[in-house]
């Protein structure tokens, strides 16, 4: 954990994090350093996903918590020790999944069938009550039980797999998805330049970028479909 300095009025005993010029609720100036102590308790938590375009942070979670002897501190909040069955968020997929397979570092998620190996150090823990507000927010339908997730088009020139891809984001439209793929490979990269053109001109395309190595890299496009 990065050490923490908080700030005791000597004075009233007020704590605060990060240090302030004077004191909150005394306004006096005199201040002691000290370190958190003890384990720390989660008082809340947000995911982030409004940033502006270039800024790949979507996803964070980022949760205030505050130690015994009363220091408060805001950070990121990961997933700690993963377990079989842990609901969490992915961070590259902005989506929420259930772990069902760990080895070492190595996790397996499954999201409504869409099933990513990732690391745990891009998993943030998540209560079944968030997700439910997740959805609330999103206006997340459930999908057809034929929807997909993810379009594989390896091997396809760009004017054969066009007509797959129209069909497969007016699906994901009418299915109230938020995030699809397309897996269209690396190669030379020209099938992923006609895509991403496309993708440019797509009234139900928000944004689009690629996902971690881990998850494909430059050989997958990732889309957030537009609410």
């Amino acid at each position: 954990m990065k050490t923490i300095t908080a700030y005791q009025c000597v004075n009233c005993g007020h704590i605060m994090y990060p240090h302030h010029y004077r004191c909150l609720n005394c306004n006096g100036r005199e201040f002691e350093e000290i370190q958190p102590s003890g384990n720390a308790k989660l008082l809340t938590y947000t995911i982030v996903n409004e940033l502006p375009w270039g800024i790949d942070e979507r996803g964070r979670v980022l949760g205030v918590v505050e130690f015994e002897n009363g220091v408060k501190a805001l950070g990121l909040i990961e997933a700690d020790n993963p377990k079989i069955g842990m609901k969490v968020w992915l961070k590259e997929m902005e989506m929420a999944g259930e772990i069902i397979e760990i080895l070492g570092k190595n996790v397996k998620v499954d999201m409504d069938g869409i099933f990513l190996n990732t690391t745990s150090d891009r998993l943030y823990q998540i209560t079944e009550k968030k997700i439910k507000q997740i959805n609330k927010q999103q206006k997340i339908s459930v999908p057809k039980h034929d929807a997909k997730m993810e379009l594989k088009i390896l091997g396809y020139r760009f004017e054969e797999a066009l007509p797959e891809i129209e069909t497969f984001l007016d699906d994901a439209v009418v299915n109230g998805l938020l995030m699809v793929r397309i897996v269209h490979g690396k190669g030379t990269g020209a099938l992923r330049a006609k895509v991403r053109n496309y993708l440019k001109t797509n009234r139900n395309t928000e944004e689009f970028f690629s996902p971690p190595p881990e998850a494909g890299g430059s050989g997958v496009t990732v889309i957030k479909i537009k609410e």
